[in-house]
């Protein structure tokens, strides 16, 4: 019987400390599908769009009050997915509830989504000073890194 409760006292443990809740830097990389990242602007009706995947970036683009529009697509290397699932923590990133809409005053907001076989979710913000995105700062960091190098 003491046989059985020490291992029954180990299983729920085990299950515990398993548990992605207990942990602040829980890494879900298998839920994560995509990841995009976009911005738009107001009076000069700018936009542009970068769509990650396993398999390859998607980088659309209109300037000139939507008159020149870019489309570019490139592999990406498992490293460089892995490199950004490992900055992104889901949790912290699902916590996350802010939609400003600044477009209508000539404004620029950035948006970033991920989506998934168990999660999707978008936040859109903008200023990259914003209290609320600064828990997941060093994974916006990575993506508009890698989207700059698209951008002519």
């Amino acid at each position: 019987m003491k046989n059985f409760i020490k291992i029954l006292i180990v299983l729920i443990f085990s299950i515990l400390v398993c548990s992605c809740n207990l942990f602040d830097y829980c890494r879900e990389p298998d839920k994560v599908n995509s990841i995009v990242i976009g911005t738009e602007c107001g009076f000069s009706n700018v936009w542009d769009i970068l769509e990650i995947s396993r398999d390859d970036y998607l980088y659309s683009e209109s300037k000139d009050h939507g008159n020149t529009f870019t489309d570019y697509t490139q592999a990406i290397t498992e490293n460089e997915w892995e490199e950004l699932l490992y900055l992104l923590d889901v949790n912290k990133f699902v916590a996350i509830s802010i939609n400003t809409y600044t477009i209508p005053y000539d404004g620029c907001d950035t948006w970033i989504k991920i989506e998934g076989s168990e999660v999707t979710h978008k936040i859109r913000f903008d200023s990259y000073a914003r209290e609320e995105i600064q828990s997941i700062r060093p994974f916006i960091d990575k993506l508009i890194e890698i989207r700059n190098t698209f951008r002519e």
